[in-house]
């Protein structure tokens, strides 16, 4: 069975092709551009896929960088910096769910990710280390599954979270030194159909907190 990273570079070259894909990534940009003070900062995507989310962003910020676990992923995505003429766009290998001195560094007003954190194993980890790079008042920003019955990766080899609770995200927030400060469910719901051509939707939320 393949993995989960051979299964997203699979899907790379067709993702941007899937007009629910790119909704949800404009709406969550827009929850994020009507909630924080975007314009100037200096952000990061985590878990970015090819960039759906930051290129609806990408005209506000000062800088942007890119993180993904996806080879293929991140070649679609250096291939349309490219093609864009971008300059404020960087495709960075820091992965902030594990700990080395140079992730650490204060130095993003927000960080946010887009159907990701549920593919985390330590988030308590992650959470923390997010805390120790954002700046003094800066934002976190969660889009991902409210929790659902395992149903959603089936069939796949998938062993993180299926979906979070509101009231346990917002601890473990709080613990690692985050504070809530506005929470939407099913801000957009994902449809899929299985084998046996049933169809099920899976509402997201959207959440933002600050340090």
């Amino acid at each position: 069975m393949k993995n989960m990273q051979e299964l997203f570079n699979n899907m790379a070259p067709t993702w941007d092709k899937d007009p629910a894909k790119v909704e949800r990534a404009r709406l969550a940009a827009q929850i994020m551009v009507d909630n924080i003070p975007i314009n100037g900062m200096t952000t990061m995507e985590y878990g970015c896929g090819t960039g759906l989310l930051s290129f609806f962003l990408q005209s506000k910020l000062k800088h942007v960088d890119l993180m993904d676990n996806s080879p293929e992923m991140k070649k679609v995505l250096q291939g349309k910096i490219k093609e864009n003429g971008i300059s404020n766009m960087s495709v960075v290998d820091i992965d902030l769910a594990s700990h080395t001195e140079e992730q650490l560094k204060e130095k993003y007003n927000l960080v946010y990710t887009l159907m990701t954190l549920h593919h985390i194993n330590d988030i308590n980890t992650f959470l923390n280390n997010l805390n120790q790079t954002i700046k003094p008042k800066g934002y976190l920003g969660i889009f991902d599954l409210v929790t659902e019955d395992g149903s959603f990766h089936l069939g796949q080899p998938f062993d993180g979270y299926n979906g979070f609770d509101k009231d346990n995200l917002e601890e473990l927030l709080k613990v690692n030194g985050f504070k809530t400060v506005l929470y939407k469910s099913c801000y957009f719901k994902v449809q899929k159909t299985f084998e046996d051509e049933t169809k099920r939707e899976y509402p997201l939320f959207a959440l933002i907190a600050q340090k």
